[in-house]
């Protein structure tokens, strides 16, 4: 059974495809980018067969498809990010 905070992380936090995301990330060179969700790929966590070390990090790499343009991206390009990097709109 899912946890009250859980069931919100899903709903209003968790990236999914399809979800509005802005790039809010100022030290990345897409910052300020938005656009719709394409994928989302879970990284395998610290200790799963997969990881190969032991630093890496949890969390998701969330592909997305750019809706505006700016100096360093454009309405159509595709972009891959961590999904610390996004926030849903």
């Amino acid at each position: 059974m899912k946890s009250k905070f859980d069931e919100l992380y899903e709903k209003y936090m968790k990236l999914k495809v399809g979800d509005k995301v802005k790039n809010v990330n100022p030290d990345c060179e897409h910052s300020g980018s938005e656009g719709t969700v394409e994928q989302v790929k879970d990284l395998p966590q610290i200790g799963a067969k997969d990881v190969k070390s032991k630093h890496n990090t949890p969390g998701q790499v969330v592909k997305y498809k750019v809706d505006n343009d700016g100096k360093s991206y454009q309405n159509g390009d595709k972009l891959t990010k961590t999904e610390i990097q996004l926030k849903k709109k």
